[in-house]
């Protein structure tokens, strides 16, 4: 099929498709050869990522395998992804025995580019390595660890957000002059530097014991959360939500809820806090299942979903982001274990990736 109007200009092509929603560029790719080839150029997808999305790294779901060391990159849009490739710790380039990691990743306005950040410490031989993934160079480097060792931060949490262009990890296990305390780990995505911001001070007001801490964005303002916890970790009797001041550098925290939720309902670990106020947990009375509870009304909703053994909820923003990747091959040997893991009951999240249907992704927004 010919160009619908070959007088117009791929300048103004440009300026009018990078203002259209992710969902219909995809019909758009079927007019004509020439507006395919546009839609899935790099200069245009840098374009339509700034105008549309406004530094936001929400654009893509990071997956690591239980018992495994694949890490993928995914685009439900377009159902697009890429396997990264082996880091140092786990090709044997680089030893640190018997460790744990933490991923999160960001994305750099600037350069255009996704980064995968992977924080691997041992507290056997007391040593941490930080690796960065491009995802537009395709490769791993690795960074200086410095900043981790001259603070006392020997361990960051799995909970984290990305938030203004820097990462925040919860820190624990963190002693200064002996005494513990809990920061936020900072990580500057585009500018590869590290800084912490402690947390409020009263955070700490709820015992120690039994708490469950977590940090995200809360209707553009960075925020921490803290839930003391009953009933061996099942039940959430307090939860206690600040909001970071704008422009203040220093430690301005502002307390916006403190709901106890004893008596109204036996909600777990508070997972997410929605832009409307409403807490989002899972609840003992529905068996486990994902409920919304307004703190205002003290009324909850059953959403129909169970509770996993590890559920992480996240921001979501369609983008064009790895359309123009092909889907990856396996192997005979990768399938083979594929097929033997599933015997095992473990998870493929390759055919996890392919087999959704849309109204799965959209379930995952």
């Amino acid at each position: 099929m010919s160009d619908v109007n070959p007088c117009v200009s791929e300048d103004i092509w440009t300026e009018i498709l990078k203002k259209l929603p992710v969902k219909t560029l995809g019909k758009c790719r079927c007019v004509c050869k020439s507006r395919h080839s546009l839609i899935i150029s790099p200069s245009f997808m840098s374009a339509h990522h700034k105008y549309y999305t406004e530094n936001d790294a929400n654009s893509l779901l990071l997956f690591r395998e239980i018992g495994q060391s694949r890490i993928m990159l995914w685009n439900p849009m377009f159902r697009k992804y890429i396997n990264l490739p082996m880091s140092s710790t786990v090709s044997g380039s680089t030893d640190i025995g018997n460790s744990t990691s933490v991923l999160d990743f960001g994305y750099d306005c600037k350069k255009n580019d996704h980064s995968v950040v992977k924080i691997t410490y041992s507290n056997a031989v007391k040593k941490t390595l930080i690796e960065v993934y491009s995802v537009q160079q395709r490769t791993w480097k690795t960074i200086s660890s410095e900043f981790l060792v001259d603070h006392s931060i020997n361990c960051v949490s799995f909970s984290n957000c990305f938030f203004n262009g820097v990462i925040h990890w919860l820190t624990l296990n963190s002693r200064l002059n002996s005494i513990l305390k809990k920061w936020l780990f900072l990580f500057n995505v585009a500018e590869e530097t590290f800084d912490k911001l402690e947390l409020p001070e009263d955070i700490g007001s709820l015992s120690t014991s039994g708490n469950d801490f977590g940090v995200f964005d809360y209707g553009n303002k960075l925020a921490v959360s803290c839930c003391n916890l009953s009933w061996h970790g099942l039940i959430s009797g307090r939860c206690r939500i600040w909001v970071k001041k704008e422009d203040d550098a220093g430690n301005c925290w502002c307390r916006i809820l403190d709901v106890v939720l004893y008596g109204c309902l036996h909600i777990g670990s508070v997972q997410y806090l929605t832009r409307t106020g409403e807490l989002l947990g899972f609840a003992k009375e529905s068996d486990y299942m994902l409920t919304l509870f307004d703190p205002v009304t003290r009324r909850s909703t059953n959403l129909g979903l169970r509770q996993h053994v590890s559920t992480k909820f996240c921001n979501y923003t369609d983008s064009l982001v790895l359309l123009d990747q092909e889907t990856e091959v396996y192997t005979e040997e990768e399938l083979q274990r594929l097929i033997d893991d599933r015997r095992r009951r473990r998870i493929d999240f390759a055919s996890l990736l392919r087999d959704l249907s849309e109204e799965d992704c959209l379930a995952l927004e």
